[in-house]
């Protein structure tokens, strides 16, 4: 093997570790804001200078490329999903803040579009209104269902009856 292949391997070698410590990093360090962005942003740079190695590269040498981009491709795409989903909750539980809500509990489901054919994903929210303590069940309808600009929608259902206690 010359040298220029030896380099190009150990290139992409080096940015396939670059995704996967990012992904490994990131767990302890995702309650982080900064240090969240920062590390699914250095795997995102890793994998388009893979991409771009792949494509721009001559055929014979794809292949070389190719063998730290498949693994970290897989690395990279779990990484988006769970970066994706940690952001998404976050914003409803701020939604939540900003409108006087204490979420007590958010569970994502999963439903079937109108057509049958894609499963859409929503969340089941239990939420406690700051001021009165009345406690609200309803459903956030995330992507393609929302309608507001902020991603995602939330539909109150039914709201579970106050209690209390009387003193004897």
């Amino acid at each position: 093997m010359n040298d220029d292949l030896r380099a190009i391997l150990y290139g992409s070698m080096l940015l396939g570790a670059v995704v996967v410590a990012s992904f490994i990093l990131w767990f302890p360090f995702r309650d982080r804001p900064a240090w969240d962005k920062a590390l699914f942003g250095m795997a995102s740079v890793g994998m388009a200078i893979l991409i771009g190695m792949r494509a721009l590269l001559p055929s014979g040498v794809r292949e070389i490329v190719s063998f730290a981009l498949v693994p970290s491709l897989v690395v990279y795409l779990w990484f988006g999903g769970l970066w994706g989903t940690r952001r998404e909750r976050a914003a409803i539980h701020q939604w939540g803040v900003r409108n006087g809500y204490h979420i007590t509990s958010l569970d994502r489901t999963y439903d079937l579009a109108p057509g049958g054919r894609r499963l859409t994903a929503e969340y089941r929210i239990v939420a406690r209104r700051v001021s009165d303590g009345q406690i609200r069940i309803g459903r956030v309808l995330t992507g393609r269902l929302s309608t507001s600009g902020q991603g995602f929608d939330v539909l109150w259902q039914g709201e579970v009856p106050i209690q209390r206690l009387k003193k004897s």
